[in-house]
This record gives C-alpha cells, sequence and structure tokens, in this order.
C-alpha cells in the first residue's frame, strides 16, 4: 500500500496510511488537514486552499462521504502552515454535514480528535455535536472540563490545559446512558468528575452534524486549532488506541 508523509496528498479507504499507522476498519469519517488536497476555500470544491490563512469552505472526508462545509464565508475556519490544521476563532467559525454518519440514536462510537484547546470563559463549546435539541452526541471542553454532553445531561471529566495540543477521546458502547460515557487524554482513560441525569439515553436521531458549533448556547463557538477528526463505529479500545496513535501523528503528539 502506498505511504505518504504527513504533509501528503493522502489516499483515500479505511485503511490508508499516513505517518506510518493505519485507521483502522471501523472508522466512518476522518478529517485531516494534512492532507492538503482535501480542503478548498469553497463549498463547491472549485478553489483549493493553498497557503496558510487561506479559509476552509470544504473539508473533505478521507472517507469519501462525509464533508464538512461552511457557506458563510466569514464562518469558515482558516488554514494554517507548520503542522497542519484549522484554526476556529471562537466566535462564529464551525463546520456542517447534513448526515449521522449511519450512527443510531444510541451507538457504539468513539470522537478521536488531535487539537489544541483555546482558552475560552464558556463552560460548554464542541468539538463534534451530532443531532439537535435534547438527546444529542456531543463532544466538549470549556471551563467545567473536558466532557460529554447531551443538553439535558453531561459527563464532565476535569479540567482542560488550554494551548495545550493533545489527543481526545470520547467513546461509548451501544446502549448507553449518560453516566457510562468514558473519555481518554493522550491514551490514558480519565476518571469522571461529576455527572447530570446519569440514566438518560441519547434520543435524538437529527442528521446534523456540526464541528465547532453549539447551537443551544449564544456564541458558543470553539476557539481551537484541529488537527483530524476521526469517528469510529465502534467502542473498541484496541481500534481506538490505533486511531488515536494516527492522530498523534498528524498533531506531533507523543502519547
Amino acid at each position: 500500500m502506498m505511504e505518504l508523509g504527513l504533509g501528503g496528498l493522502g489516499i483515500y479507504g479505511a485503511g490508508w496510511r499516513g505517518g506510518g499507522v493505519s485507521l483502522p476498519a471501523s472508522t466512518l469519517a476522518a478529517w485531516d488537514a494534512s492532507v492538503l488536497a482535501s480542503l478548498y476555500q469553497d463549498t463547491g470544491g472549485a478553489t483549493p486552499v493553498t497557503a496558510a490563512d487561506d479559509p476552509v469552505g470544504l473539508w473533505k472526508d478521507q472517507q469519501g462521504s462525509y464533508d464538512l462545509s461552511q457557506a458563510t464565508i466569514a464562518a469558515r475556519p482558516l488554514y494554517q502552515t507548520g503542522q497542519p490544521r484549522l484554526v476556529f476563532d471562537g466566535v462564529d467559525d464551525h463546520l456542517f454535514a447534513a448526515t449521522r454518519l449511519g450512527l443510531a440514536a444510541n451507538p457504539a462510537m468513539a470522537v478521536v480528535v488531535a487539537l489544541t484547546p483555546k482558552v475560552t470563559g464558556v463552560n460548554d463549546v464542541r468539538v463534534f455535536d451530532l443531532g439537535n435539541s435534547a438527546g444529542v452526541l456531543s463532544c466538549s471542553f470549556g471551563t467545567d472540563g473536558w466532557a460529554w454532553r447531551h443538553n439535558n445531561g453531561n459527563r464532565i471529566f476535569g479540567s482542560v490545559t488550554f494551548g495545550q495540543t493533545v489527543v481526545a477521546t470520547w467513546f461509548r458502547a451501544a446502549g448507553s446512558t449518560y453516566g457510562d460515557g468514558r473519555f481518554r487524554l493522550n491514551g490514558v482513560e480519565q476518571a469522571a468528575t461529576s455527572t447530570a441525569n446519569p440514566v438518560l439515553v441519547p434520543t435524538s436521531t437529527a442528521a446534523e452534524l456540526r464541528v465547532g458549533e453549539n447551537v443551544t448556547v449564544a456564541g458558543g463557538y470553539t476557539p481551537m486549532d484541529l488537527y483530524t477528526e476521526v469517528v469510529l463505529g465502534t467502542d473498541s479500545l484496541t481500534d481506538i488506541a490505533q486511531a488515536e496513535a494516527w492522530a498523534a501523528a498528524r498533531a506531533g503528539v507523543t502519547l
């Protein structure tokens, strides 16, 4: 199989490689800022991203199915070089896809993200948000700490070190309650510090996927540098560790 470095064009498919690590076959979607060919300034994919500070209107999924986009020019994150990443300003930047990635309301899943969380005065800003209203599946950080959020309950895992680049993983088994949500930071599982409405289960089935936006909070946009975001259709710790190693390579993080 062809293998390219972090700045290469990459290839598509569940097993595609880069930085010496493959994504697991359970990968549903993977957005990777190090693949320049997956980034476009416009939503239609006519104008490629080529340089630092170019706006990103379209971020293509490495699986080929679930592209993220932003129609409003001012709300597009900016591409940055060095360790390639998208910079979300925390003011209005966010991306959207009208999909659930094929997931049910209460699925087995993991969201593996390489990011640098930036300082925010908001308790809950969303890295990944699936659904709408109550009963959503959302991965969050903020002044409360790292958290699973559901808009009618949450599970919090401790404080965030703002400005530190990390690999963060939110994961859960099929049929889980809010109190069953789990979280890993740089490959190490973290203990929950609090849970609200622990016996409830996620119920939203809306085909709405957001990155960088909490639609339930005014001004709830996410200040962060985002290197990659991977969604798995499993809570397998073996698959999660493999995806974490892949994500760490994109952000220069040592696990």
